[in-house]
């Protein structure tokens, strides 16, 4: 591995704790795994990314706690696991990363608080703190998975205010970024709901991911107008939110496409790379012993799963426009 690259990374990752697991300890545990994987999913949601990649013939792994009650971040046993998983990724493999985005929505600024001068909200709020800490495993993976010498890729709505969050701030200053909008209307069929994914990784050819929305059909909206009391709200359609949170099979695709196009997985030696995890395993047994900050049995909040409602978005946020949310 590149010293430099590792150093880099050390740096991005400067004061970022995840439960029990600095970003040190990460690096020790992955660096146990043979490399094997070629497409990663992390929190995959219905895992079209990860299914795409699998009918292309590549070895692919998906992480979401509807798969698998166990794939839990907010769990220490979950984080280790997802972590493992970074550690799996061949060089030159696909690490997607979508963490929730319902706390970080403008339809649910009256609860979460957030602000240009406040991007991590209201720290009394079990659904900003989970959605915080959610989002800064999600960049420690990101540079994990960098550092592996993998293809990350993180995505959130374009318009939500991740993109403001002192972690991924943090993260996007040490590693050169690419971005992309990716409207999900380009792959749907039927009803369209309006959903502008956001995407930033650290290699050139994320641009290729650049689908605009280009069609004048209707959209489904993902919010409604309502008087409450005498007085007008905008409430989310449950529905249709959950509806746009999931990826098109035909979206993931064509990510698998444009990825084997630019950046096919390096073969690896699998004898060498077993090698490499049996000493590595030594270097995550000390850190594990080092380490005085395990908690046993670490768990979630337990309003995480009452998180708020998703973000309504434009049907086309041009990658321009919430690019400026990193400057």
């Amino acid at each position: 591995m590149n010293a430099s690259r590792r150093a880099i990374a050390m740096a991005a990752c400067t004061g970022m704790v995840a439960l029990h697991l600095t970003f040190h300890m990460m690096v020790a545990l992955a660096e146990t795994q043979v490399r094997k994987t070629d497409v990663a999913e992390v929190f995959c949601g219905v895992g079209s990314i990860w299914k795409a990649g699998a009918a292309f013939g590549y070895h692919c792994e998906g992480f979401d706690k509807d798969m698998d009650q166990g794939m839990n971040v907010f769990y220490a046993n979950g984080l280790e696991e997802v972590v493992k998983m970074v550690g799996r990724v061949k060089p030159g493999g696909l690490l997607w990363i979508s963490p929730d985005c319902s706390s970080f929505c403008g339809l649910c600024v009256a609860q979460t608080e957030r602000s240009l001068q406040n991007p991590s909200g209201n720290l009394s709020r079990n659904c900003v703190k989970n959605g915080n800490f959610m989002a800064m495993v999600s960049m420690m993976l990101f540079v994990l998975g960098w550092m592996l010498g993998a293809c990350p890729v993180l995505e959130n709505p374009a318009g939500n205010w991740i993109w403001k969050l002192p972690a991924v701030r943090q993260v996007f200053e040490h590693i050169e970024i690419w971005n992309a909008t990716l409207c999900r209307c380009r792959f749907s069929r039927g009803r369209r709901p309006k959903k502008a994914y956001g995407l930033a990784g650290p290699v050139p050819w994320i641009e290729e991911l650049n689908f605009p929305c280009n069609h004048s059909k209707p959209h489904e909206k993902l919010a409604k107008m309502e008087k409450k009391n005498g007085k007008l709200q905008i409430n989310g359609k449950s529905d249709a939110l959950k509806e746009s949170a999931s990826y098109p099979l035909r979206m993931g695709q064509k990510v698998i496409e444009i990825w084997r196009k630019n950046a096919a997985t390096c073969k690896t030696n699998e004898n060498d790379e077993k090698k490499h995890a049996k000493s590595a395993s030594s270097s995550w047994k000390l850190c594990m012993e080092d380490s005085s900050a395990v908690l046993q049995g670490t768990q979630r909040s337990d309003g995480f799963w009452k998180m708020c409602e998703e973000d309504m978005q434009p049907s086309s946020v041009p990658t321009s426009t919430w690019k400026n949310c990193l400057e």
